[in-house]
């Protein structure tokens, strides 16, 4: 499936893609590429102007070190993650991904240490994917205390904070049942005491069942920041009539993020279990 956003200054694409069930791991990475080339000639894309690759797997310990070797073409210009969420349909792999195309003007790239930096007009975006330090407990709130110190560091070295220039987060927690409570409470923590409160404002976010290829990695985080911004083009959403804040039962993100340009309007909408305006749970 491929959505797209156009104008005359250039296009956007989301492209969502699956394998078939019942075949090897290595047939159906054939196959999802089959598929991803495909969607990409309906609109005259190619694989140049992608920037995100999320390759959602059934078996992240075993598959991740040969998905990796099929994909090494697209590693210096994308960012690639990989992450343990076995597709509905019962297939081993599917892929989301996003692309920029665009018309005249200059789109730049570099993949470093900390993630995929693309220049387009006066902003870059920085898109990154992190993972706790081998030495960190194996405890999913020292985890994510350590990747959220990792996230405030990479954003000083661009001349950001992630209170201001981080959009959208993915925290992708290995065994929730025991382990999502360790990152909401490190998290919690960890923005008030970098001053991200009800007063101020968190950050869209998606906290959900997800597994990194290490076992011993109990949490991994994508993120979204965006740099060359104002504060004046970011918009905090909410749903008062039909959801409460999410601080009301005791979790710290935004229910969405409009970031304003120029041109268009980008709408970053986070992950909910089915909560009432009262917090309550209205379906299992």
């Amino acid at each position: 499936m491929i959505s797209m956003y156009n104008n005359s200054r250039g296009s956007e694409a989301f492209i969502t893609v699956c394998a078939r069930p019942g075949v090897s791991f290595s047939q159906s990475v054939d196959d999802l590429f089959a598929n991803y080339d495909a969607e990409l000639a309906k609109e005259g894309l190619s694989r140049d102007s992608v920037v995100l690759l999320r390759f959602h797997v059934s078996d992240a310990h075993t598959q991740a070190e040969e998905l990796l070797a099929k994909i090494k073409d697209f590693r210096d210009h994308a960012l690639v993650s990989i992450v343990q969420q076995p597709p509905a349909s019962g297939a081993k792999i599917a892929l989301e991904s996003y692309h920029i195309i665009s018309n005249g003007q200059e789109i730049t790239k570099s993949l470093n240490d900390d993630g995929l930096l693309v220049g387009h007009g006066a902003y870059q975006s920085l898109w990154g994917d992190l993972l706790p330090k081998e030495d960190v407990k194996t405890l999913s709130y020292d985890q994510t205390e350590d990747i959220l110190d990792t996230l405030s560091a990479t954003m000083k070295k661009h001349d950001a904070t992630v209170m201001d220039n981080v959009v959208r987060t993915w925290f992708y927690v290995r065994d929730i049942d025991n382990n999502y409570a360790g990152m909401v409470d490190a998290r919690r923590e960890w923005f008030d005491e970098v001053g991200m409160t009800t007063e101020t404002h968190y950050i869209a976010s998606t906290g959900i069942e997800g597994n990194a290829h290490k076992t011993s990695d109990l949490v991994m985080l994508n993120y979204l920041s965006i740099l060359g911004m104002d504060k004046s083009q970011l918009h905090f959403m909410s749903a008062l009539d039909y959801l409460c804040p999410t601080h009301d039962y005791g979790v710290t993100f935004e229910r969405g993020t409009q970031v304003k340009f120029g041109d268009r309007s980008h709408y970053y909408i986070s992950g909910t279990a089915s909560i009432d305006d009262k917090g309550d749970v209205l379906h299992i």
